[in-house]
């Protein structure tokens, strides 16, 4: 089986190529490739495919540019360890970006990777719950994590279900065989083109209530974080791994089965028909404007106000230096 994302117009990749080669490398002076280590937060796959087909095609290198995209033991520590100066950039989280900025960190999103939510709150077919108000007096796991209770509060409200009216069972990250057992009725802070998939080709059939469905801001579900003192020392690097990256998704957009290759290499635990599958769901959702991972100002606004008026946020966060699209093609 195979599928297509909406395809850049051959112009606009003609483009990117003059701008790539027109625009100062970030190498040293002998030339030699400039090394960048790229934390991920999770094994590679759907969300990751336009930095691995960059790294594949050589887009990096073109760049000038050594990547290395890695998986860390503590995916948690990703924003830490970049305002350390550990890493590079880090894959992570909008919610968790707005976190570490309101306790000091000093850290920017450069881009979007996934430009909309992909946690959402799931149930079985079987169980006939589809929509929040259908909750009411169920069990409902989450990991914990205290912004997944935040949305859930957020669609519950709209279904006009109080906090008291639904029990909250803290299952850390044993959503899906929790749902499989019927220990829970439903789940929050799964991914629908992860634990959904894998559901679903295990013989369970899953509903899912998408966040920004019922009163929970459009939000981007993963960013790319970057030093704020690397906006001023060193651009050059960051504005060169974004223009490989921009190639590297359109690389996906037209070829989408050399992806999955590039991706089953990465991560060869992982099976091709579940790459398959979890590329072809979030290809709607990789459709950026250009193709270039830009951010709108609306959404990091919309956000941090939710985060404010949930108590996830207890000081001042300032929406518009969490973000930059300065360094994009």
């Amino acid at each position: 089986m195979t599928f297509s994302l909406r395809k850049a117009p051959a112009l606009m990749a003609l483009c990117l190529l003059l701008v790539s080669s027109s625009c100062k490398r970030p190498t040293d002076s002998q030339g030699a490739l400039q090394e960048v280590r790229v934390r991920l937060d999770w094994s590679p796959w759907a969300p990751h495919a336009a930095l691995f087909a960059a790294q594949n095609q050589g887009y990096f290198k073109d760049e000038g540019l050594k990547v290395t995209l890695y998986v860390p033991p503590d995916p948690e520590a990703t924003i830490k360890l970049v305002a350390a100066g550990q890493d590079d950039i880090g894959i992570s989280y909008m919610t968790d970006l707005a976190f570490a900025r309101e306790q000091g960190f000093k850290v920017v999103s450069i881009g979007v990777l996934v430009p909309h939510p992909l946690n959402c709150i799931m149930t079985l077919k079987r169980s006939g719950i589809s929509t929040p108000s259908q909750l009411k007096g169920k069990t409902i796991g989450t990991t914990g994590v205290p912004s997944d209770e935040a949305f859930l509060s957020g669609v519950l409200r709209t279904g006009g279900i109080r906090k008291d009216e639904y029990k909250l069972v803290n299952i850390g990250f044993n959503l899906a065989p929790a749902l499989k057992t019927g220990t829970v009725d439903a789940i929050i802070g799964a991914y629908y083109p992860w634990e959904g998939i894998n559901l679903e080709e295990d013989g369970y059939p899953v509903n899912v209530m998408m966040l920004q469905q019922y009163g929970v801001p459009d939000y981007y579900e993963l960013v790319m974080v970057a030093r704020q003192n690397m906006l001023s020392q060193n651009p050059a690097l960051l504005k060169s791994f974004l223009r490989a990256a921009v190639r590297g998704q359109q690389f996906v957009a037209a070829h989408p089965e050399q992806a999955i290759s590039i991706l089953k290499a990465a991560s060869p635990d992982l099976k091709p028909e579940f790459l398959r599958a979890s590329l072809e769901k979030m290809a709607p959702l990789m459709q950026y404007d250009g193709g270039t991972f830009r951010q709108d100002p609306k959404k990091w606004k919309d956000m941090i106000q939710f985060m404010e008026s949930s108590k996830l946020l207890t000081g001042p966060v300032d929406s518009e230096n969490a973000f930059t699209n300065k360094l994009l093609p």
